[in-house]
């Protein structure tokens, strides 16, 4: 049923409760992370608008959300052509387009539309999004330095985005859990782990480091946008180094993610839980 008391005012007020410091800590005070106490205010602003005309359509929340991630590959496809009128486009779009992440989830609540489907879009849209960011940063990368080699990375990026045994297993566990029958399930006994091997070990510290730099968040894809707009102002090759380094950083993910499932019990830990959840709610 679509709740009609949408007044634009009543609608920015309902993003700023969701969006309280209480939910979400990183606007507890503005100046342990300005950029991003900053950037969700333009969010939150931007979608109770968005949501109010939103509202009076009857435009899907999904379909807002299709957009944010399809937009993604739009942006990078755009700087990938090294024109600066396209990159200035392509910019604009990546700078831009969390508002319609702040809108699906706002418009699915009013409409009462919300929905595990919603959710899976949105993280598939997050992900659209980086890839799409790593093959316009690599192809502009690649245009502005003749290295052929460049252009071999560009498409390594993706590849080692996919090919995250995380997400696949993810996808096992999930087919073990809808197919199996739970009546009379027990816990994976996991004792016989010594206690060394559940303590975090330096690598897994290091793996899970290096996967939250430079992370897909708002923050690291503007810091790249402006980079890229400093390089084609001032002639710089700043971008080179940076997409060196993001290429590093997701080869290293890649391989901490091995390393997780050869050390073993991670999948075993997740079924756990998820066992767990299930016993306790029969």
């Amino acid at each position: 049923m679509i709740d009609n008391d949408f007044s634009y005012q009543q609608l920015r007020k309902e993003q700023y409760e969701y969006n309280s410091p209480e939910n979400f800590s990183e606007l507890q005070n503005p100046f342990l992370s300005p950029y991003t106490f900053i950037k969700a205010r333009f969010y939150m602003e931007m979608s109770a608008v968005l949501v109010y005309i939103l509202l009076k359509t009857n435009i899907h929340p999904n379909h807002v959300t299709l957009v944010y991630g399809f937009s993604g590959l739009l942006a990078g496809f755009l700087i990938s052509l090294g024109k600066s009128e396209f990159i200035m486009v392509g910019i604009f779009i990546f700078f831009t387009r969390g508002i319609l992440d702040w809108t699906d989830g706002h418009l699915a609540r009013k409409t009462g539309k919300t929905s595990l489907t919603g959710h899976v879009l949105d993280e598939y849209g997050a992900l659209l999004g980086s890839v799409g960011l790593g093959f316009g940063l690599g192809f502009f990368v690649a245009q502005r330095t003749d290295y052929e080699f460049l252009y071999y990375l560009v498409f390594l990026f993706p590849i080692l985005r996919l090919l995250m045994i995380h997400n696949y297993a993810k996808s096992v566990l999930v087919r073990k859990i809808i197919l199996t029958d739970h009546t009379g399930s027990n816990i994976i006994d996991d004792s016989s782990d010594s206690e060394e091997k559940k303590k975090p070990s330096f690598f897994l510290n290091l793996q899970k480091f290096i996967q939250n730099f430079m992370d897909d968040r708002a923050r690291t894809v503007d810091m790249i946008c402006l980079i890229i707009l400093i390089d084609i102002n001032l002639e710089l090759n700043l971008s080179f180094y940076i997409f060196i380094i993001y290429i590093l950083k997701w080869f290293i993910a890649f391989l901490g993610s091995l390393y997780v499932f050869i050390r073993g019990g991670y999948i075993e830990n997740e079924y756990n839980e998820v066992l767990k959840s299930i016993l306790k709610a029969k």
